[in-house]
């Protein structure tokens, strides 16, 4: 998935996942997801620009890891990993079921 969940709030996103959550059998399938993983603090401005456009246009937002770690495990994922080149907001979150 590239650049869907950020356009949509936590609750709209939890229904987009748990739907894909069913169709996967546990511990085989990975879902992969190239989205912005903001960090904690430092934002760089055209990341935090990115986040405040998709707040006030859509009423979604970039996603820090922390908030990507509740989003996932709310529908049941697991063994969450970020892979993130330094110096860049985007970034490959990988889960399994």
């Amino acid at each position: 998935m590239h650049w869907i969940i950020h356009d949509w709030s936590d609750e709209l996103c939890r229904s987009i996942l748990a739907n894909i959550v069913d169709a996967m059998e546990p511990g085989y399938p990975r879902l992969i997801i190239h989205e912005s993983i903001l960090p904690d603090l430092h934002c760089d401005l055209p990341s935090a620009c990115l986040s405040i456009m998709m707040m006030v246009q859509v009423a979604a937002l970039e996603r820090v890891e922390r908030l990507w770690w509740d989003l996932l495990a709310y529908v049941g994922l697991i063994n969450v990993k970020f892979y993130q080149p330094p110096g860049s907001g985007d970034g490959i979150v990988e889960a399994i079921k």
